[in-house]
């Protein structure tokens, strides 16, 4: 009786030529080029890190937006329209109900949100800069910014259209 396969071995370095080739002439073995993992590290063809960041950043902003909520059909209902008008005809751009939204302010929205994790990642990046403070303190700045004045838009977003009454008041005086 043969021994087990040790190791590396392979069925054709078994068997060798006695295995046939049923498909015949007309069609080729196939010839793979396999990463090599010989030291337990290969190099796969990977794409340059900017260009995944940049495709993780537009899928974050397609979520941040609700871009499900808007691309999923409405059982039932009309479309969901991109902007809206009063019974006077004037604008709007905020949906009076904290329940609906326009698409617009749905984009409005996810670019407050997106400016918001901007920030954040601002912060996280001004703790990188020990020995640059100088420059260490631009980016906190910039990240605090950032987030106080995506959290004070949202604020104001979310305020509005939880009391629009109040709000329309205050602006028209």
């Amino acid at each position: 009786m043969s021994e087990p396969p040790k190791g590396a071995e392979t069925t054709k370095e078994m068997l060798g030529r006695k295995l046939p080739w049923v498909l015949g002439s007309g069609i080729r073995i196939p010839r793979l080029r396999l990463p090599n993992i010989d030291n337990r590290s290969f190099a796969l063809p990977t794409p340059p890190r900017t260009i995944a960041m940049i495709l993780i950043y537009i899928a974050l902003f397609f979520v941040m937006m609700g871009g499900v909520y808007l691309i999923t059909p409405r059982m039932g209902q009309d479309p969901m329209p991109a902007l809206g008008a009063d019974s006077s005809g004037n604008p709007l751009w905020l949906y009076p109900s904290v329940s609906e939204a326009f698409i617009i302010e749905s984009m409005v929205g996810g670019t407050i949100f997106f400016m918001g994790a901007i920030g954040f990642i601002f912060l996280f990046e001004s703790t990188k800069h020990s020995l640059n403070p100088g420059y260490g303190r631009k980016i906190l700045v910039l990240g605090l910014v950032l987030c106080i004045v995506a959290f004070a838009a949202m604020a104001y977003v979310i305020d509005y259209k939880g009391n629009p009454g109040k709000w329309a008041a205050m602006l028209t005086g």
